[in-house]
């Protein structure tokens, strides 16, 4: 199926007048852009009902733990599509060792519990609070040193009442008018005709809304991204070496890195990887400055620096492993606890991950909205072993919380797929700017298509570049809800 591109609509999303923008029911629907100044839904079908539900950031759902609505501590299809560290032994499963395994722990039983069971082990690593930060509900590693059965597994775990959940470390992959100087090269920006309407999203949003980027870090540095970034006021103006705001973390003031450096005690960002910044110039870049790009939220967005992603540079060698899931699971957790309306995740991979699935969860519960990636293999994502990608797939089951693929933003083939988004009938809802066959690529991965303009670092010259991926059209729906 060749996706149709809804996001002429989003200009009126942007303008928090229309967030009806319509929502894939059998297949994405165009709206044409007469229908947006008129306001009305595009032609016929779906009334934008549905959207509004999943759109609306500030009704909170309740919250209900995966494990606990399926009743198990460990959900046996997680660990069913990891075929490079299990082997499947008739209706049991063999963990190799050297597994990584995410215990999602109740911090506060394991503190106070009489009772001996795994959990403990992990007593010693909340001693590390002030390098790391730790939660009521946080998640911890184990690598097994032998081959287990999750049979066996299973039982330790089920008799010790402060795991909540367990689940693989698996690895995720990153899927990469106003007077602003390069404008007239952002395409992406002509098709959702910002010129068009950006003088009425000014007037019509009235306070900035915090956007967390859940990513490889973003420069702060950069002019164009200069007050664009959220502050932690309470640890800002607190004390050093002090959790001034109880919230688990020291001295985050500029949101947290759990990657290479660890804390939030001074600006950071992957200089390796221009990634994050890549999206949080998409979302927020200052507009109407006079220079660089123009961005959908503008001046109306702060963003929440979370680095989550390891280096795989070997100039920039790190300790731990490279894009661990469980480095995302805290930057979503983190974000849904301090303050973040939005969350972006221009990342994603193939299987399956309750416990992903349940900090998805967790996050809606707490009144965020939640963009995610479709992922860029130009596969169709349905409900299988293989084919599911997550996390967006989980989208179709949580309101509040979007899966994005790409479109074209070349005039000459507007709206098309892009060759390399993921698509799918019943998972990928929403379709963005991710590629533009007219412009250059400046970058070595192009998926066979060139990308979109934004910023990057400021030690980068120059300090825009385009880059293509579904990574690039989730932030297009992200300023949209912010």
């Amino acid at each position: 199926m060749q996706l149709k591109s809804i996001f002429t609509a989003l200009c009126l999303a942007i303008l928090m007048i229309f967030l009806t923008t319509a929502c894939l029911q059998n297949e994405l629907k165009t709206l044409s852009p007469g229908s947006l100044e008129g306001g009305a839904g595009g032609d016929g079908g779906d009334d934008g009902g549905s959207c509004k539900a999943r759109l609306n950031k500030t009704q909170a759902v309740p919250y209900v733990s995966v494990y606990e609505s399926q009743n198990q501590k460990i959900i046996r299809d997680d660990f069913s599509s990891q075929n490079e560290t299990i082997k499947i032994l008739g209706q049991d499963v063999l963990l190799l060792s050297g597994t990584q395994l995410i215990y999602k722990i109740d911090t506060d039983c394991m503190l106070t519990s009489k009772q001996s069971g795994l959990s403990k082990q992990f007593l010693s690593q909340v001693k590390t609070i002030s390098q790391v930060g730790i939660s009521k509900d946080d998640y911890f590693i184990q690598t097994l040193s032998t081959d287990t059965l999750l049979s066996d597994l299973e039982l330790q775990v089920n008799k010790d009442e402060c795991i909540i959940g367990v689940a693989p470390n698996t690895k995720i992959d990153l899927q990469a008018a106003p007077n602003d100087a390069l404008f007239p090269q952002q395409n992406n920006m002509q098709l959702i005709q910002l010129d068009k309407y950006y003088s009425k999203i000014l007037s019509q949003i009235t306070e900035e809304v915090v956007v967390a980027v859940v990513d490889s870090g973003s420069d702060q540095l950069n002019p164009d991204m200069e007050g664009r970034h959220w502050r932690n006021q309470v640890e800002m103006n607190g004390q050093v070496g002090v959790d001034d705001d109880g919230n688990g973390f020291i001295d985050d003031i500029y949101g947290y890195s759990w990657a290479c450096y660890i804390g939030g005690d001074k600006p950071f960002y992957a200089w390796w990887m221009p990634h994050g910044e890549h999206v949080a110039g998409i979302i927020a870049a200052n507009t109407d400055n006079g220079i660089g790009v123009s961005s959908i939220a503008g001046q109306k967005a702060k963003i929440m620096n979370l680095n989550v992603i390891y280096s795989g540079n070997i100039a920039f060698p790190c300790s731990g492993s490279e894009r661990d899931i469980v480095l995302a699971i805290r930057g979503i957790r983190y974000a849904a606890d301090n303050g973040a309306r939005v969350i972006n995740l221009s990342m994603g991979t193939f299987g399956r991950h309750s416990m992903m699935e349940d900090v998805m969860r967790y996050a809606v519960s707490k009144g965020v909205y939640v963009a995610s990636a479709a992922g860029n293999n130009d596969r169709f994502i349905q409900d299988n072993e293989s084919d599911f990608f997550y996390p967006c797939g989980y989208a179709k089951d949580i309101d509040g919380f979007s899966c994005v693929g790409a479109v074209d933003s070349s005039p000459a083939n507007r709206d098309a797929r892009c060759l390399f988004s993921n698509y799918s009938t019943d998972y990928v809802e929403l379709s963005a700017p991710g590629c533009d066959n007219t412009v250059q690529s400046q970058v070595g991965y192009s998926y066979g298509q060139y990308g979109v303009l934004s910023t990057v670092r400021k030690s980068d010259d120059p300090m825009y570049r385009y880059m293509p991926g579904t990574s690039m059209a989730t932030p297009h729906i992200a300023g949209a809800a912010a």
